[in-house]
């Protein structure tokens, strides 16, 4: 494997592997960073150091490693313009890797319709990989694991309720009629919640 090869694989390793802070910002300066930092983590000397250098300008990748690997950062506003851009950049560099910075679920579709039409083969590269940025925990599953914990809380209150209703009849701490009427009520009251518990969990598992 040439020496761009396998820069081209240490750098698409390196971001698949990385995990951004849900604070990051900066795109090219934090991917530049990144790089950097972890391609030449075991560099003895200079001269054993990859060359990580961030670009500006559509005709050049965002991040350049050692001359032949370009990095270029899209996301979904970058999609109607991705075929001339790739195919320019395709011209400059041997190896490419598209990072898509921002992952939102509104531009799965037109992130899969790029990766599906643009290969290394179709761009005359020797390499190209696509690499998403990882999506931060959404407020749906951060829903879903406390649905569960509220259903089990109000499950157990309306069985203590109910518990508690038992042995107040059952010890005649209440005449016949209002026990019978006490008792009612607590069931009514038992079920009530019971439902609400559940109609709860479903609006948060949703």
């Amino acid at each position: 494997m040439s020496a761009g090869g396998e820069t081209f694989e240490r750098v698409v390793a390196s971001l698949r592997a990385w995990e951004p802070s849900p604070g990051t910002t900066g795109g090219a300066r934090a991917v530049r960073a990144r790089l950097d930092a972890d391609l030449n983590a075991d560099a003895g000397t200079p001269w054993e150091r990859a060359v990580v250098e961030r670009t500006r300008g559509s005709l050049v990748g965002d991040v350049v490693v050692d001359g032949a690997v370009g990095v270029v950062l899209l996301d979904a506003a970058h999609v109607p313009s991705v075929t001339a851009r790739l195919g320019v950049l395709a011209d400059h560099f041997e190896y490419l890797v598209v990072y898509w910075w921002a992952t939102d679920p509104a531009g799965a579709d037109a992130r899969r319709t790029v990766e599906r039409y643009h290969s290394a083969n179709e761009l005359g590269l020797s390499g190209l990989a696509y690499v998403s940025r990882p999506a931060p925990a959404s407020a749906t599953t951060e829903g879903r694991s406390l649905a569960g914990p509220v259903a089990l809380a109000a499950g157990a209150g309306a069985t203590a309720l109910l518990c508690a209703a038992t042995v107040a009849v059952g010890a005649g701490a209440v005449g016949p009629l209002a026990s019978d009427a006490l008792a009612r009520g607590l069931l009514a009251a038992t079920g009530a919640l019971f439902l609400g518990t559940l109609g709860l969990g479903a609006a948060m598992t949703r």
